[in-house]
């Protein structure tokens, strides 16, 4: 069994987001609270980058929220060709937990590749 004991990276993967149709940041991987490295409670920042192929924003949503009239659940823009770490500076004394976080897209079809930084 694999063991990350100090911190490090941990790849969440490309996710394809189509507009008005929310997908959990945990797509790839699974719930991250669960397992023997309950990975969840060790994330200190999360890093959302979009292609620049991308046409449109990508969203970072509190719960299953689309962001068509759930504005108050926006967490973060992504805009196409940028990267953009949430929150902005590692946390030392909590964590994320992104198994309620989703994405969404402003339109279309969206790719974002999401990464987690734990400790």
């Amino acid at each position: 069994m694999a063991t990350n004991p100090s911190g490090g990276l941990n790849p969440l993967g490309a996710i394809s987001v189509t507009a008005g149709t929310p997908v959990p940041l945990n797509h790839n991987v699974g719930v991250q609270g669960q397992g023997p490295l309950k990975m969840a409670t060790r994330y200190q920042q999360i890093i959302i980058s979009c292609p620049t192929a991308n046409t449109g924003d990508v969203y970072l949503m509190q719960g299953n929220n689309t962001e068509s009239g759930h504005a108050s659940k926006v967490i973060g823009v992504i805009s196409p060709g940028r990267s953009v770490p949430f929150p902005n500076g590692l946390l030392v004394n909590s964590k994320i937990q992104i198994d309620n976080l989703y994405l969404d897209a402003s339109t279309g079809t969206q790719v974002a590749v999401v990464c987690a930084i734990y400790g």
